[in-house]
Parts: C-alpha cells; structure tokens; sequence
C-alpha cells in the first residue's frame, strides 16, 4: 500500500466528496444576503461617513482612537445599512473627501473657481455643499444637528436599498 504524502501526488481515487443539499442551500441563501466589499462610493455613503467622523470629532475624539473609529465606522456601516467596507477605505475616503474640500474651498477663496463639470477634485457638488454646511472652519455645528442630519441620511440610504 502507497503512503500518503503532501509532498507525492495523491490519487483522486484516494478522495470522496459527498455533497449535502441542505448545507449548499444554506450557503446560497447566506451569501446572496453577504454584501460584498465595494470600492463604490455615492454621494449619501459619503455623507454618512462625513457625518460619523464630524459626530466623532466632536463627542468622542478624546475618548476614541481615530483608528477605532475607523473600525466603528465599518461596524456601524455594515450593521445598519449593509454597505460593507474595510476600515482602510473609511480612512482614505474622509481623508480624501477632506482634502478634496480644502482644495475647492481655497480656489473659491482665490476667486478662479466654478463648477463645469458635475465633479471637481473627487467632489460632486451635493457633497461639496454639504461639506460646506457641516465642515466650514469658519462655523461652528453643533451635535444635535450633526446627529439629524445623520438620521435623515441613514433613512435616505434605507430607502433606496
């Protein structure tokens, strides 16, 4: 008799695979429902992500680690809306989304900005005032309002999935 060996090339004869309908069901069901890491952003996703990290600068920052509300964020992202992404891409999305902003925002500033297309530097317009609503250095927001315009966010996003 031959021994096995994960160095010698075995025998398909050697194996049997038995296939359990009810567990191939199951895991049909459970991935049709998994959502899948996306690198697609819209603009309300945006928002709720903006919304979160202002939420957070403003009640949590010296409680929370930046990098703990990254994977918060995430959590809450998948949890409540089902939109599944890594705590890297939460991370890289305000960070651009903020430089994005401060970019536009200084050529307005300068006076030789205007929009042509519908975006400009990563920013659609919609995003663009609303950043401007909650993210203005020279206004101050306060939590109530981050958290309903966070509410009315998150209901926006429900009703379209």
């Amino acid at each position: 008799m031959q021994t096995l060996s994960v160095f010698k090339p075995s025998c398909p004869s050697f194996y049997k695979v038995y296939f359990d309908l009810t567990v191939m069901g199951s895991a049909e069901i459970s991935e049709s429902k998994e959502s899948k890491i996306t690198r697609e952003w819209t603009d309300l996703s945006t928002m709720y992500v903006m919304l979160k990290y202002r939420k957070w600068q403003i009640k949590e920052r010296k409680s929370t680690s930046l990098h703990v509300f990254h994977q918060k964020c995430t959590e809450d992202m998948n949890n409540e809306l089902g939109i599944n992404k890594t705590p890297t891409q939460i991370r890289d999305k305000v960070n651009n989304t903020r430089s994005s902003f401060h970019t536009i925002l200084k050529q307005v500033k300068a006076g030789n900005f205007k929009w042509t297309q519908d975006k400009h530097a990563s920013l659609t317009k919609t995003v663009y005032e609303f950043m401007l609503t909650h993210f203005d250095p020279s206004k101050e927001v306060p939590l109530e309002f981050v958290e309903q315009k966070l509410f009315s966010v998150t209901k926006a996003i429900k009703k379209q999935l």
